[in-house]
């Protein structure tokens, strides 16, 4: 039995010390260019990461300039009161529009008025012994 142990190790030993090294050079391979490939990758993504955070922080600039530019607008309840107070200006434009109306008719009756007066008093002098 020794013999063939001894005839099997012999034998094997050729044909099975190059199948482990291929297969240790196999996994080495594939072991390193995996790690190349996830260099790469962790090389891509951190680019694109720092392109991100370049344009997230151009964004957030862009967002604060926007805010300040915007904080002297009027909020909602600052509209309404400005739309209630333009509602009310309108409403005494229009009742004032109705007594210069009114005041501009009087004031032509009162022209009309004068005018009579004055056109009797051209045409009718007073006499000279009635005072």
């Amino acid at each position: 039995m020794a013999d063939v142990l001894q005839a099997l190790r012999d034998w094997l030993s050729p044909v099975v010390l190059p199948i482990l090294g291929v297969i240790y050079t196999w996994i080495k391979t594939n072991d390193r260019d995996n790690a190349e490939q996830i260099k790469a990758v962790a090389s891509d993504l951190g680019d694109k990461i720092s392109a991100h955070d370049d344009r997230l922080n151009q964004l957030s600039g862009r967002v604060e300039s926007i805010a300040a530019n915007q904080a002297h607008l009027p909020n909602h309840g600052e509209v309404t009161d400005i739309k209630e107070r333009l509602a009310r200006l309108e409403s005494t434009a229009e009742s004032q529009g109705r007594s210069l109306e009114s005041l501009a008719t009087d004031v032509r009756a009162t022209r009309g008025a004068i005018e009579t007066v004055r056109d009797f008093l051209l045409h009718h002098p007073i006499p000279k012994g009635k005072s």
